[in-house]
């Protein structure tokens, strides 16, 4: 059957646009997310550092329990990997201590509501429909369709996480905070730009606006 797909030069030429677009979205988003993240993550794990008194309370007040508070050298960024808060040395000397805990409490907010463990759980079902939807193709083209479709599809869910995380933040710091610290965090870029994992920095602060 595979063969049989080829026969025709026109059927040949559409299936080989067909890989060449899918690979090439597959591949743009592999290297600007999973890897950009595993390099993230690797690189900058960070040292321990005790937990200052008003994370500790953040903490407290947010109902999460709070394993390693992290510093990370030459970094201008913050995560969490699900236990711990990752915070580069970079963004603290950047921001004032009450973006600074606006940005935790947006962190804290993506472990509250196990936002890491549903990424990974979000994806099986997502995947498994991408796979049917694309039956009809050879295998090979199968797996990179479904896999570039896969990536594009959660570019809404993980920007409806971050929304979430800031919306739930914004419940325990001043939402005013919150919009400056991630106005340090663009870093001079253009405020309608999002990227995969992330909506605007403009739509973020719009709609943290409505919360104040």
């Amino acid at each position: 059957m595979f063969a049989n797909l080829f026969i025709n030069p026109f059927i040949q030429l559409f299936w080989l646009l067909v890989l060449v677009l899918f690979a090439e979205i597959f591949m743009f988003f592999v290297t600007r997310t999973l890897f950009n993240n595993l390099i993230m993550a690797l690189r900058h794990k960070g040292l321990p550092h005790p937990i200052p008194d008003e994370i500790k309370q953040l903490s407290e007040q947010m109902g999460v329990k709070l394993k390693e508070f992290r510093v990370a050298e030459r970094f201008d960024n913050a995560y969490t990997n699900g236990n711990d808060v990752v915070i580069g040395d970079l963004l603290l000397q950047g921001l004032k201590k009450d973006e600074l805990l606006a940005v935790i409490a947006h962190e804290f907010a993506h472990i509250k509501e196990n936002h890491l463990p549903i990424r990974f759980v979000s994806i099986i079902p997502l995947f498994l429909i991408a796979n049917a939807s694309f039956n009809h193709l050879p295998s090979l083209l199968q797996s990179i369709a479904a896999l570039a479709y896969l990536m594009v599809v959660m570019i809404p869910f993980n920007w409806y996480l971050e929304i979430r995380a800031d919306r739930l933040a914004s419940k325990y710091v001043d939402a005013s905070h919150l919009s400056s610290a991630l106005t340090v965090l663009n870093g001079g870029r253009d405020l309608k730009e999002g990227s995969e994992s992330h909506p605007p920095i403009r739509t973020r602060i719009q709609l943290l606006a409505k919360n104040q």
